[in-house]
C-alpha cells in the first residue's frame, strides 16, 4: 500500500465518522477577527514531565524561545501534567484514555492544543522548536492564523494528510477560532466511541477534513504564504557539522522555526574535536534561566 492510499483509507473513514460534527459546524461564517493587536499574546508550550525532566534539546528549544520571542508583547506559558489546568479543564475522558494508554501524551497535547487556542487564542510552539533568531512584533501581531507551512507536498518517509499546508507543531490563533472548537470536538467525540487510536498524525486529519468541508477553514489555511522552509535542517543536516556564525545567519534570514527532535543523536564536538552547531547554541543558550 502507499502512503496515498493510506491516507485515503484513513481519511474516508474519518470523513464518514466524523460526519455529525461536520454538519454541526457547516452554518458557521467565520472571518478572522484581528483583536490581538496590542494585546499580549499568550505563547503555549507543553512538556509532560516539567522543566526539571526536560531533556537537555528542549531546554535549548525553549531557552530560544525566551531569547528571540519579544518578551514585552507576549506572555510564555511552559505547561505541564501539574500546571496544565490552571488555564483549562478537560474533560476527565481524555486523562482516563491517556492513563489507559489509549492515547500517548502527543495525542494528550493534540486535545490540549486546541483547547488553549480556541479558549485563548495564541501561539502554540512544539517544545521541540527552536527559534533561530529575533522575532519582532510585527510578525506575532500581523498574523492572526499562522502555521509553518512549506506550499507543496512534501515527500514525507510516512503517509501525511497535511501535504505541506499546515503543521500542528506551530500554530497562532485568534480565540474563538471554530477551526481549533471543531478539533477538539472532533477528539472527545472519537475518544467516546474509540479505545485506539488509527493513526499517529489523527489531528491532521480532523483538520484536512475542515479544510475540504468549510470555505473558512480552507481561507484561513490558504491566506498563510510558504514560509520557513528549511525547518528541519538544522538538526537534520547540520546540528553536528562544525559551527559556523556566517552559516548560521543565512540560514535564519528566511526560517525562524526549527523543528527539532531530542532523541536525535546530536553531539556537542565533532569527532576532530571542533565545537558543533548544536553544541555552540547549547553554549550559547543554556546558561539562560527557563
Amino acid at each position: 500500500m502507499t502512503n496515498s492510499e493510506y491516507v485515503t483509507i484513513i481519511y474516508s473513514y474519518m470523513n464518514t465518522f466524523l460526519k455529525r460534527i461536520v454538519e454541526e459546524y457547516s452554518p458557521i461564517d467565520y472571518k478572522i477577527n484581528r483583536g490581538d493587536i496590542g494585546q499580549r499574546i499568550p505563547v503555549w508550550v507543553f512538556w509532560w514531565q516539567g522543566i526539571d525532566e526536560m531533556p537537555e534539546m528542549v531546554r535549548l528549544c525553549v531557552a530560544s524561545m525566551k531569547k528571540n520571542l519579544p518578551a514585552e508583547y507576549i506572555d510564555i506559558h511552559v505547561l505541564d501534567k501539574n500546571n496544565y489546568t490552571d488555564f483549562i479543564q478537560l474533560p476527565s475522558i481524555v486523562s482516563e484514555k491517556l492513563n489507559d494508554e489509549v492515547i500517548t501524551i502527543a495525542h494528550f497535547s493534540d486535545v490540549l492544543r486546541s483547547a488553549l487556542l480556541y479558549r485563548y487564542g495564541g501561539w502554540w510552539i512544539d517544545s521541540t522548536i527552536f527559534v533561530g533568531r529575533k522575532i519582532d512584533k510585527d510578525f506575532f501581531y500581523n498574523n492572526s492564523f499562522f502555521t509553518q507551512k512549506y506550499g507543496f507536498k512534501v515527500e514525507a518517509p510516512y503517509p501525511d494528510p497535511a501535504e505541506g499546508r499546515w503543521a500542528t507543531y506551530l500554530l497562532k490563533s485568534p480565540a474563538n477560532m471554530p477551526l481549533f472548537k471543531f478539533i477538539y470536538d472532533s477528539w472527545l467525540f472519537y475518544l467516546d466511541r474509540h479505545d485506539q487510536v488509527l493513526d499517529y498524525y489523527l489531528t491532521d486529519y480532523m483538520i484536512a477534513i475542515a479544510y475540504d468541508s468549510f470555505v473558512w477553514a480552507k481561507e484561513s489555511i490558504d491566506s498563510v504564504p510558504p514560509n520557513n522552509l528549511h525547518t528541519g535542517d538544522l538538526m537534520a543536516f547540520y546540528g553536528n557539522q562544525e559551527y559556523d556564525p556566517e552559516w548560521m545567519d543565512t540560514l535564519t534570514r528566511d526560517t525562524q522555526f526549527f523543528k527539532m527532535s531530542y532523541k536525535a543523536e546530536l553531539s556537542h564536538f565533532t569527532p576532530e574535536g571542533m565545537e558543533t552547531t548544536y553544541g555552540a547554541l547549547c553554549r550559547l543558550l543554556l546558561d539562560a534561566r527557563i
